[in-house]
């Protein structure tokens, strides 16, 4: 710190040296001159220096000065020096600590080599040492200490305070002298001499100078700032601040010794090379913390930068430090902000979000206790550079909250820490003035002007192929481009390599490439767009950052960067949900990621929209396809043949819209059929199920089963390890919905795909009954119900298992759930038909052919004016019908399968003798094509529109075969037609091509139908098992109520509605039937508009 030679140490040093007479001296020596003294102020006070003039010797001792030359004092605070001089006053001992400032006034009137002036603790000055101050003379390469002469040559220079000095006036000189001896801020340097030097070696009579007003003090001023709206006072103690590059080696000096930075007030100013540091009170950033100040550069530097540390070093990619200025581009210290200021002589504010460049969430602090200042410059002298910096402000601000993104569920926050995102190329596009903004609540980030920015994410994610971005787009002013990008970790560059930047809007995108929007609206004057991106058909990897550009390089506006404006709120990225299959039970998460099956022309692609994928439900359980789609789910992992064994699938099925054609597959590849020759089937057996066919595809290539109607559900099961051959594995889970023509045509849902390895039954060796009443008939579904409760009665024998379907499948051994259909229809209709009457015997002998005459409304008792006396027979029957079942009679043409669930008889005459049966339903027209065995043509129609009535009357039961309801409907026909009709009311023939009786479908359209209902009071139906007995089947019977009962009081289509209402496609066709008071019109319409003609009549949907 201090280069000094204590007094012995220099007279050793002297000792044997030989001088002249004339010239010799001692150390220490002095001229006392008496007065008049030298008046000075130290601290503030003031202070007589005696005018005993020492010599004062240059390094190692050198005797510059000559004694018979002395300093003029005048008695107050002049001291003038003439001719070469080095002259010590000792002053009252003092203590220099490092704010301490020796100031005076100073006149050059003859310059010498160089003039300085010195605060010593001995006579000896020292080089280098910063005890001395050279503040003129004219030979540069000369000089004493602290070197402040402009166009300073050697080192230890500061430009910063020196000054121009004239032969006329006094100029005032300020000296930081404490700093200059490099002292630490609790360090001190005694000092006892006050030193002047006049250096002239070549004619020691020149030069002259006058120093004034010389003052000793310390510097007590601060720096000024504003934290959180307080303004705080910081000392000005000049740490240096040191430098770490990224390979972390030993930190570096990058500070200049002697440059010392200038306070004042609110401001400092930098002159030269400077890496300096000021503690500060300590403060805790927080995510929406800011720096911000005001800025002027008067003078370029390599780079000047502003920093919030918590130490003194500083690593070169710290987020805490911001280079805002510098000629040299390529030289940084944490964040770049230069790209787009022009800082120049003119002050400008920055604002800097300094919480969202060090990344803190919310709740997360980030410690500072210096404010540093980087003004590099390692060129020449490091003279080069001068700025200055003001009105300093660190404060929170509550609209910098983070942008809050859904990622896979969680809501992250990602810190506003807008960096600058670069194209594919690397090239710069962003404008870092234009700064997004982000609302309140975090939803919504606003772009305006030119933009490249991307934000970090917390933490790294991977996007795999089920993954989705959405987010809602507003645009209110169109740029060029508009662009979101998931960017790889640590990567500022859109679309490097991959394809992770989407397309979104922009003059200058085209159609073909942007991303197709899912929804459009216009909201006070704005677009706004719902968008998702299928990320994961695009790429898979990791995402570290989320990256907007609204691209604006000034083509439309003149230069004018400052256009467009947009925003995203609302941004949420997670993967499609898992397809759930139950395998054993045990649920089994299929990855949703959707690939083209057979081919690429078969599918929609490409899956730009959502709604070109399948649908998959929130619990994965149900897939809904829309459209024409063949697409397939890889397994994350195969399973193997041996693995399945005999599986068995089942499954949920309902057509909404139909397509083409309608299919399932468990695949072992990517193709469907024989990908070489499908037609021939050798490679590739059959691996999927038809569900519905609509153009007669090739049963070669598929498995057909049952086919439900429209709207129908339908659940599958079928064994498919005992249908599949040369399998090897199941690798895929595929779905078809094929059309064509027009492929947004088509609706189809399938769900709970369960998968069994090794069916058993568990009620195989139980003992169980049930019963069955008309409130709760004999069929599939109530069956199975009843078998479910059983399972649960015996729910330790069927752990594991809870699907009745699939308890029957494997209670008979059977392959599909059509075989479980027939089964337990079986069952339920054997109950029924052990007792039952055969319907034609019972009324006539000649079974054959006069009811089934009289059912197509011929035969006598049809023509006959009088009715015959073989309708006696009618009267027996009717006592044995009160009481027992007739069968229905299915082998004639207008009852043979009767699906509907429904029956009816139409008359339109009456024989005399009868009270008035009024008609009760217009006619509106006969399709002859149903009933043309009635009719006895192929093909025809006739059309009533209302024009003729008729008496109509019907009855509905359960299609379903076996339930009770169905198995009266023998006595629901007798009643109507023979007893209610014939003999009751006289009513005779049937409207021109249809039947008496019939089927719904085969009957006549009209308005309305009167209503019979038969039943059973206490009928009910017994299902049995008894293995212990040795009865190895299920078994049923029929046991009789207190008898058959006959009510006409019924509405029709509320009693069919509430047999099978939850049949939508049957309940449609009995409203198209049944039509409706003043809907013939409409009902005729619509069905001459299948035969291609109009009317005139607008058809109804």
């Amino acid at each position: 710190m201090k280069y000094a030679l204590s007094i012995a140490a220099l007279s050793a040093l002297l000792a044997g040296k030989r001088r002249s007479a004339a010239d010799a001296v001692s150390v220490g020596a002095s001229t006392d001159l008496g007065t008049p003294t030298l008046e000075i102020t130290v601290n503030g006070a003031a202070e007589t220096v005696p005018n005993n003039q020492y010599a004062y010797f240059s390094r190692g001792a050198n005797d510059q000065d000559r004694l018979q030359w002395t300093m003029t004092l005048d008695g107050s605070g002049k001291a003038e020096l003439v001719g070469n001089m080095w002259k010590a006053l000792k002053v009252a001992p003092h203590d220099v600590v490092y704010n301490t400032v020796l100031e005076f006034d100073v006149r050059v009137e003859d310059p010498a080599e160089f003039q300085a002036i010195c605060l010593d603790d001995d006579l000896i000055s020292q080089d280098p040492g910063f005890d001395c101050l050279t503040f003129a003379g004219y030979e540069l390469g000369q000089r004493r200490g602290m070197d402040v002469r402009p166009g300073a040559t050697r080192n230890n220079i500061d430009q910063l305070n020196g000054a121009d000095i004239n032969n006329v006036t006094f100029t005032n000189m300020k000296f930081p002298i404490g700093r200059y001896m490099m002292l630490d801020e609790a360090e001190v340097y005694s000092v006892e001499y006050l030193a002047f030097i006049q250096d002239q070696d070549v004619d020691r009579s020149a030069g002259s100078s006058t120093f004034d007003n010389i003052k000793i003090y310390e510097d007590n001023s601060s720096l000024s700032i504003s934290i959180d709206g307080a303004s705080v006072e910081l000392g000005t103690y000049q740490n240096g601040y040191k430098s770490q590059d990224s390979k972390k080696r030993s930190p570096s000096k990058q500070d200049q010794d002697g440059h010392l930075m200038s306070f004042d007030g609110s401001s400092v100013t930098l002159v030269g090379n400077h890496w300096k540091a000021i503690s500060m009170p300590e403060h805790l950033l927080t995510a929406s913390s800011v720096l911000e100040f005001d800025v002027s550069v008067e003078e370029e530097a390599e780079f000047h930068s502003i920093c919030l540390d918590n130490d003194l070093v500083h690593w070169k990619y710290d987020k805490h430090c911001f280079t805002f200025a510098g000629r040299e581009s390529g030289q940084n210290r944490g964040v770049n902000l230069r790209p787009d200021y022009d800082i120049g002589a003119v002050s400008e504010t920055i604002s800097i979000p300094i919480g969202h460049y060090l990344k803190l969430g919310d709740g997360e602090t980030y410690s500072v206790t210096y404010l540093a200042f980087i003004q590099d410059e390692d060129s020449g002298d490091k003279q080069t550079g001068r700025s200055t910096l003001s009105n300093i402000k660190i404060y929170e601000d509550p609209a910098r909250v983070p942008l809050k993104v859904q990622l896979y569920g969680a809501t992250v926050n990602l810190p506003v820490s807008q960096f600058s995102m670069a194209s594919a190329n690397g090239h710069w596009q962003d404008t870092i003035e234009h700064l997004m903004e982000v609302s309140a609540d975090g939803s919504t980030v606003e772009m305006d002007g030119n933009a490249w920015k991307y934000l970090e994410f917390p933490e790294v994610f991977n996007v795999t192929g089920p993954t989705v971005l959405k987010f809602t787009f507003t645009l209110t002013e169109e740029a060029e481009g508009h662009t979101i990008c998931l960017l790889p970790p640590g990567d500022h560059r859109s679309n490097t390599l991959r394809k992770d930047c989407f397309n979104i809007a922009g003059k200058d995108v085209s159609a073909s490439s942007r991303e197709p929007y899912m929804t459009e609206t216009e909201v006070d004057g704005e677009l706004v767009y719902e968008y998702e991106v299928l990320v994961g058909q695009k790429f898979i990897g990791q995402v570290g950052g989320l990256g907007f550009s609204q691209d604006n390089d000034g083509i439309y506006t003149n230069g004018d960067k400052d256009t467009g404006a947009s925003s995203y709120s609302n941004i949420q990225i997670y993967n499609l949900p898992d397809v759930i299959v139950s395998l054993d039970g045990a649920d089994l998460a299929v990855p949703n990621f959707q690939h083209s099956y057979e081919s690429t022309n078969q599918d929609n692609r490409p899956f730009g929209k959502v709604p070109n994928l399948v649908d998959v439900s929130a619990d994965g359980r149900t897939l809904t396809l829309n459209g024409n789609i063949w697409r397939y789910f890889p397994l994350a992992e195969p399973i193997d043949a041996d693995s399945l064994g005999d599986f068995v699938v089942s499954f949920d099925y309902t057509p909404i819209e139909f397509g083409q054609h309608h299919a399932i597959c468990f695949e072992d590849n990517e193709r469907i059929g024989d990908h070489d020759n499908p037609s021939r089937n050798l490679l590739d057996p059959k691996r999927c199920m038809m569900l519905n066919d609509n153009e007669d595809v090739s049963n070669e290539i598929y498995i057909y089963g049952f086919q439900p109607r429209l709207m129908e559900t339908h659940r599958y099961a079928i064994s498919l390890g005992s249908v599949f051959n040369r399998f090897d594995e199941w690798k895929n889970l595929v779905v078809i919905q094929d059309n064509d023509d027009d492929k947004s045509v088509g609706k189809m849902t399938i769900s709970n795909i369960r998968v069994v390895t090794d069916l058993k039954s568990c009620l195989k060796d139980k003992d169980f009954t049930f019963e069955f009443d008309a409130a709760n008939d004999c069929t599939m579904d109530n069956f199975l119900a009843k078998v479910g409760d059983l399972m649960d009665l015996h729910s330790s024998d069927c752990a594991g298992q809870d699907d009745p379907l699939l308890e029957m499948l494997a209670f008979y051994g059977l392959k599909t759930e059509v075989d479980v259909s027939r089964k337990i229809e079986m069952i339920c209709r054997n109950a029924f038909e052990r007792d039952e009457y055969d319907f034609y015997k019972v009324l006539s002998s000649d079974s054959k052919h006069f009811v089934p005459e009289f059912l197509d409304g011929g035969a006598d008792w049809n023509y006959l004016k009088d009715l015959p006396d073989t309708a006696e027979r009618i009267l027996m029957a009717d006592e044995l019908v009160s009481e027992h079942r007739l069968a229905w009679p299915e082998e004639h043409h207008a009852f043979d399968n009767c699906e509907v669930g429904a029956g009816m008889c139409c008359w339109v005459d009456q024989r005399e003798g009868y009270d008035d049966q009024a008609a009760n339903a217009d006619v509106c027209y006969v399709d002859m094509k149903a009933s043309r065995h009635s009719a006895h043509v192929k093909n025809g129609y006739s059309i009533y529109q209302g024009d003729t009535q008729a008496y109509c009357k019907a009855w509905a039961w359960k299609p379903t075969g076996g339930t009770v309801s169905g198995a009266h409907r023998g006595n629901a026909l007798f009643k109507t037609a023979f007893i209610d009709g014939l003999r009751g009311s006289g009513s005779v023939e049937q409207l021109p091509g249809a039947p008496l009786c019939g089927c719904m479908d085969r009957m006549p359209v009209v308005t309305a139908a009167d209503c019979v209902k038969v039943t059973d009071a206490g009928g009910k139906v017994v299902v049995s098992h008894e293995p212990s007995q040795g009865k190895a089947y299920i078994n049923a019977a029929y046991i009789e109520g207190s008898g058959i009962a006959i009510d006409n009081s019924c509405d029709f289509l509320s009693e069919f509605e509430a047999l099978n209402g939850d049949d939508a496609h049957l309940m449609h066709f009995v409203n198209s039937r049944v039509v409706g008071d003043g809907k013939c019109s409409e009902a005729t319409a619509n069905f001459l508009e299948t035969k291609g003609l109009n009317i005139g009549t607008t058809a109804i949907a």
